[in-house]
């Protein structure tokens, strides 16, 4: 795992049912995990223990305004470190991993990449392969409560080399019609965001 990388990205959140089959959209079994979050947190910088690596996540840019005919939502840059891994944890997680200030979430998420297979044209790929856009779709529960999340994470060399791979994989997705409504910019917010308006269970 890289010690640190630049994104850029869009996701959301509802409680609402989720407006996708992840069956249709994707083939093999979910991921699942347990991430455990920093909390209370602020709205742009988040604090994760994930599989023996602690990671933070800063934003560094504005908000920007995202839209195609599905996706409509705040985008922003962020970069993210992560340290070395530890079996055992932070030692707020060695005798207690329910702790006070910490979150955990329970996590099944189902991930797509797309990259650059020409120039200007969009198409899957691995996920270890260069400059790509993740797509994820995400069931959460435990102590944050239960959502779901849909992301768009553009990972390339520049930013504006992000920001043109997530438009372009954007409208690739669109076109295998597998969302049955758009999502709406109201719930376009980042994790750190979320658990800066949750209170605590």
């Amino acid at each position: 795992m890289q010690p640190f990388f630049d994104t850029y990205e869009i996701r959301w959140f509802s409680r609402q049912p989720l407006p996708v089959d992840p069956a249709l959209a994707f083939q093999g079994e979910p991921e699942t995990r347990i991430d455990h979050y920093l909390f209370p947190s602020h709205g742009r910088c988040g604090v994760k223990y994930r599989e023996g690596h602690l990671e933070t996540k800063l934003q560094v840019g504005p908000d920007s305004d995202f839209e195609t005919a599905l996706f409509r939502g705040k985008a922003a840059s962020w970069t993210k470190w992560t340290t070395p891994r530890e079996d055992d944890g932070p030692p707020v997680f060695a005798s207690n991993r329910n702790a006070e200030g910490w979150l955990a979430v329970k996590k099944r998420r189902w991930i797509h990449c797309f990259g650059w297979r020409e120039p200007g044209r969009v198409g899957p790929v691995g996920f270890a392969e260069g400059s790509r856009v993740a797509l994820e779709i995400g069931e959460l529960s435990g102590d944050a409560g239960s959502w779901w999340t849909i992301c768009l994470e553009s990972s390339a060399e520049g930013e504006q080399e992000r920001k043109e791979l997530l438009g372009a994989a954007a409208h690739y997705v669109e076109q295998d019609n597998w969302l049955r409504e758009p999502l709406s910019r109201k719930d376009s917010r980042s994790y750190s965001a979320l658990l800066a308006e949750l209170k605590r269970p």
